[in-house]
């Protein structure tokens, strides 16, 4: 499937964040860890999520939609073994292994899929998983986790993971005693799924700091959760509003979450005021180049951001330098960004951007949020666009090209 776009339209009207696609993935998982079954609400109706409920299915968990969420019961489980053809398709299912080896004891995974977008160890995961006891063999790329009994331990993390210190917890929360992990990653989502687990009936604590405990207990029950708004599907709506102008009203999010990206917006010629869970953004003249930005772990500027914003910086006015700190291989989208006339270089982490004007072009989507970003090149873009493999953006962001089109862009998909 493809994108084509006529660019040069502003957009204006009203749109409403989805649940948070990172963390509906890792809650899901998480889901596997309840003795009674769980309800996920607001959950994305996008690819990397459809893919993981079809994965707990296959191995037996019972999942029922409902009210655009997911009750899940995964309390009996048909098979340890994580389906190939599956895990292949999505990352996310890596947060499979410290659910199920916390409540089964064992799991197999084969590498996972995902973005294209570096190297992503898991040696980060393993060395955690050791610690707390379990035994990794692999064999015909097929990893096995197994332990007697997981018990709570000290672990330091050599960088702040985000899917490490996930599964850390999910697989410490039903552990015997106390595991600490230092230097955990802080994100949002991470506290999602402390808040989701103690509502379960776990202890977890210091969530949303570099340091979190958890008590590991005896079982876990049933509970209702609804995810936080997606902060990078907001922060792609606000970029857009820079980049091809116009204002826009933006609700069901949470502002404190992007609150890094207001703070560049509003230095650069956008009016973003706030009113409880609504950003309304005004761009009314050309931005300016956003200086020099590095990408960093959260609070830090998000990685997941950084092919929006380069995008956005090519039709500014003056230059733009990003470092990109947290993947080696974030960069593969500049080379079709080139292909609009874009005025990019880049070398190992750096990449500098010169704005410009965008021409229409044919390109292809390489990755969820480098199509993304060519998607808000080919808005700014004089003349037709047509973007090639969207299946890649369509793995992040549910329905779209109809949200785009109803903020007034001239985009369709064939």
């Amino acid at each position: 499937m493809k994108y084509v776009i006529s660019g040069g339209n502003k957009l204006y009207g009203s749109i409403k964040i989805q649940g948070a696609k990172n963390s509906v993935l890792c809650l899901l998982a998480a889901s596997i860890l309840s003795s009674g079954g769980v309800y996920v609400k607001n959950c994305p109706k996008i690819c990397d999520v459809l893919c993981m409920i079809s994965i707990l299915k296959s191995m037996g968990a019972t999942v029922v939609e409902q009210d655009g969420g997911y009750y899940v019961n995964a309390s009996n489980l048909t098979t340890l073994k994580i389906p190939e053809k599956l895990s292949n398709k999505v990352r996310a299912s890596l947060f499979l292994v410290g659910a199920i080896l916390g409540k089964y004891k064992e799991v197999y995974i084969s590498r996972t899929g995902g973005c294209n977008i570096g190297l992503r160890p898991m040696d980060i995961h393993i060395d955690a998983l050791i610690k707390l006891g379990a035994t990794v063999e692999e064999k015909n790329g097929v990893l096995h986790f197994c332990a007697t009994q997981l018990k709570g331990a000290n672990i330091r993390l050599k960088y702040p993971s985000v899917g490490a210190t996930e599964n850390i917890i999910m697989s410490a929360c039903l552990a015997d005693g106390v595991t600490v992990i230092e230097n955990c990653a802080k994100e949002p989502e991470i506290c999602d799924l402390a808040n989701f687990i103690n509502l379960m009936g776990g202890k977890v604590s210091g969530h949303g700091t570099s340091r979190i405990t958890i008590i590991g207990v005896k079982k876990l029950a049933f509970a209702e959760f609804s995810p936080l708004p997606d902060r990078i599907e907001t922060g792609t709506f606000m970029l857009l509003a820079a980049g091809c102008g116009g204002e826009l009203e933006i609700k069901c999010t949470k502002w404190e979450n992007i609150c890094i990206l207001s703070e560049k917006l509003v230095n650069n010629s956008c009016k973003i005021c706030l009113n409880n869970d609504i950003i309304y953004i005004q761009v009314n003249n050309r931005i300016k180049g956003f200086g020099h930005i590095e990408t960093k772990p959260y609070p830090g500027f998000p990685t997941d951001l950084q092919p929006l914003l380069v995008s956005c910086a090519s039709v500014a006015r003056g230059k733009t330098v990003v470092k990109e700190t947290v993947f080696e291989s974030r960069f593969a989208y500049a080379d079709e960004l080139k292909k609009l006339g874009a005025k990019i270089s880049y070398s190992g982490n750096l990449l500098q951007v010169e704005g410009g004007r965008l021409f229409g072009a044919k390109v292809y989507s390489p990755d969820l949020r480098g199509g993304a970003g060519l998607c808000l090149a080919g808005l700014c873009a004089e003349g037709q666009t047509i973007i090639e493999n969207v299946s890649t953006i369509e793995r992040g962001y549910e329905n779209f090209h109809k949200k785009l089109q109803l903020l007034g862009a001239k985009i369709n998909k064939k």
